[in-house]
């Protein structure tokens, strides 16, 4: 699922989350996403990037119907932001068991009408919400115990991921120098997305 900011000005994602019965996911605290920006979730983190080459954003639990389900999105307090019902029959597009995707045709149109969606086969690419003005520096890297992140402006929140995309950590922050601590973690290759106000970042670490 690709969620993509379409307005002028960053999106704070705190809270928002799919409240139907279908998938189930909520965004951590400190999520934004900046303007013209996307996320993509995926059911299953570890085989999305072994197709894509890149990790999804999150991992939504339980699956999506293979035939119809009506997929809503809430903000914390339940107030609805936007919503679609597909269906694998017509008038929606052939895309069910042929390699195809369900895929938005331009972002002006009423999404909630089939006729808004085409089938589309375009190739995937790493999606990363750009922060290119904001620089982050995360040390020590390799880490043992603690590890510090510092930005030209203040970190809203930052997340840590393993190699197959699982979230396993999410903290919030409020100033330009945060610290969590990774002591918990199992040796290994880590990520560490940095939110702010600006968009995202992820930066991959090690932990001894």
């Amino acid at each position: 699922i690709e969620i993509l900011n379409a307005g002028s000005t960053s999106a704070n994602l705190t809270g928002i989350y799919f409240p139907a019965t279908g998938l189930v996911y909520q965004f951590p605290a400190g999520s934004t996403l900046g303007p013209g920006s996307s996320v993509i979730l995926a059911s299953n983190a570890t085989v999305f990037q072994s197709k894509y080459g890149f990790a999804p954003f999150g991992e939504f639990t339980r699956q999506l119907s293979n035939s119809s389900e009506k997929l809503v999105l809430s903000d914390a307090f339940g107030n609805v932001i936007d919503y679609v019902e597909y269906a694998d029959s017509s008038p929606w597009p052939g895309a069910d068991g042929n390699g195809y995707y369900l895929k938005l045709a331009g972002l002006t149109l009423d999404n909630s009408l089939p006729g808004s969606w085409i089938a589309s086969t375009d190739l995937l690419t790493s999606i990363e919400i750009p922060a290119d003005e904001v620089n982050f520096t995360v040390y020590p890297n390799p880490v043992r115990d603690i590890l510090y992140i510092e930005a030209e402006a203040d970190i809203t929140g930052i997340t840590i991921y393993d190699f197959r995309g699982s979230r396993l950590a999410t903290d919030e922050c409020g100033s330009s120098r945060c610290q969590t601590d990774v002591s918990w973690l199992t040796p290994g290759t880590y990520s560490i997305r940095i939110f702010t106000a600006e968009g995202s970042r992820a930066v991959r670490f090690v932990k001894k």
